[in-house]
């Protein structure tokens, strides 16, 4: 897991003001055209108690959370002091669960057992703000974007004659893209602040006998084919902010 932060920031001696303005303010914006989307994702897919299941053939358990969100939000301010704000922030907290966990007293025969847990995440942010004050003008936009998804498989507690082979899968891959962009345009000051975050957290785990109850998996009489244990994570973030302020002098020009 990881944090990577983007971020444009940008003073001027002349204008302290306007700096000042923005944070004595903030507090006070209007955050109408904000978007906050938190998501509390759990799927799970499971065998567990006192189960006893006898197949000729495979015997599959498997838990798919599959996300995409966008947001884009937008702000434009105005007026002999123009202050502006574009916020947007989503987050995904929960878990992802594929399992066997009978408490030592679940029995699985089976030709073969694959249990496989996949996190699939694409999230996506943009924030946007402009101000312009024929005195001074603020502007602050922030997008802030963060995966904490718990992904796991796992065998605890159980009893297993299979004469193939035995699977445990745990793979995460998310894609985390958040954006910020603001400009300031000002007679006097002008003071602006972007903020972009794509935090990715949570984690990938594949396990057999993590509890306290033992697992038993074929005997010198019935060996099992195969046993394989898999954890994949293949997450990217990328964040990137970019913060504008222009002076106009009495001729209009910039600087």
């Amino acid at each position: 897991s990881g944090l990577l932060n983007g971020s444009g920031k940008s003073s001027d001696s002349d204008v302290v003001g306007a700096a000042n303005t923005l944070q004595n303010q903030r507090a006070g914006i209007d955050l109408g055209d904000a978007t906050n989307a938190g998501l509390i994702a759990g799927t799970a897919a499971s065998i567990e108690g006192n189960s006893s299941i006898t197949a000729g053939g495979a015997v599959k358990v498997g838990s798919l959370d599959a996300v995409t969100t966008h947001f884009h939000t937008g702000v434009a301010a105005g007026g002999a002091v123009g202050i502006g704000a574009g916020v947007g922030v989503t987050s995904i907290d929960g878990s992802n669960t594929a399992n066997i966990d009978g408490s030592g007293s679940a029995h699985i025969t089976a030709g073969s057992v694959s249990i496989s847990a996949a996190s699939n995440h694409t999230l996506y942010g943009k924030s946007l703000a402009g101000s312009a004050g024929l005195a001074l003008a603020a502007e602050a936009d922030v997008a802030v974007l963060s995966d904490n998804m718990a992904t796991s498989a796992f065998i605890d507690g159980a009893t297993l004659s299979v004469t193939g082979a035995i699977g445990i899968t745990a793979s995460s891959t998310r894609s985390i893209d958040a954006e910020a962009n603001g400009i300031a345009v000002a007679g006097l000051g002008a003071a602006g602040i972007s903020d972009a975050e794509a935090d990715v957290g949570g984690s990938v785990s594949a396990t057999i006998g993590d509890g306290a109850v033992a697992v038993n998996i074929g005997s010198s009489g019935a060996k099992v084919g195969s046993v394989a244990v898999d954890a994949y994570s293949g997450d990217s973030a990328e964040a990137n902010a970019t913060a504008v302020e222009v002076l106009l002098t009495t001729d209009g020009n910039a600087f």
